[in-house]
């Protein structure tokens, strides 16, 4: 037993029991360190998924927002065009449905004096060119769509605002114009009519 004992101190070797305890506490704490990591784990991924989830909430409402905007504006052309009593000759034609293209207008070189005559035929979209330029010390030189100018007359200065729209309808037609108003919103209303009224054909060279 004193032999055996002594084998023991000099090989530093442990006894069974004790080598069970050893590994049993290794493992607890192997666990224990699995058990975080799988809990960050799970944490990492549920936040990703929730960050996900807001990502995708958010562009469906802005996809709705954006669909009942764009039905908003279908509904007032609809009824702009229905409410239109043509005054013109060319007007009265496409009302009835005698003329069902922008083309047989333009390649006639016929004389287009009612807006309405645009909207009923083509589905187009509008845009603001940025031909104005903002003043002050923070907000100077940036380019912005109205052009302010200023009228000098006994009673003071009168200030006007030019805009100048472009509309289309991405499939080789498209307008150009300028409006002129003492307001912002009157002018680009006058400028998106114009371009309605010269609206050209672009003809491919290819």
């Amino acid at each position: 037993l004193e032999a055996l004992k002594k084998t023991v101190e000099a090989h530093k070797t442990l006894s069974e029991e004790e080598a069970e305890k050893k590994a049993e506490k290794t493992k607890e704490i192997t666990e224990k360190l699995i058990d975080e990591e799988t809990k960050k784990e799970r944490e990492k991924q549920g936040a990703e998924k929730e960050k996900k989830s807001e990502i995708i909430e958010k562009a469906e409402a802005e996809k709705e927002k954006k669909s009942e905007k764009e039905l908003a504006i279908e509904r007032a052309k609809e009824e702009t065009i229905s409410s239109w009593e043509p005054k013109t000759k060319l007007g009265r034609e496409v009302k009835d449905g005698k003329i069902k293209s922008i083309d047989e207008i333009l390649d006639n070189n016929r004389k287009i004096l009612e807006e309405q005559i645009v909207d009923s035929l083509l589905d187009i979209k509008t845009d603001l060119i940025l031909i104005g330029q903002a003043k002050g010390k923070f907000g100077g030189g940036k380019r912005r769509a109205w052009r302010q100018t200023q009228k000098k007359t006994k009673e003071g200065n009168i200030p006007a605002f030019s805009t100048m729209a472009v509309i289309g309808d991405e499939n080789g037609h498209v307008g150009v114009d300028i409006g002129k108003a003492k307001e912002t919103l009157p002018a680009r209303d006058k400028a998106i009519r114009k371009a309605k009224l010269n609206i050209i054909k672009v003809k491919s060279v290819l």
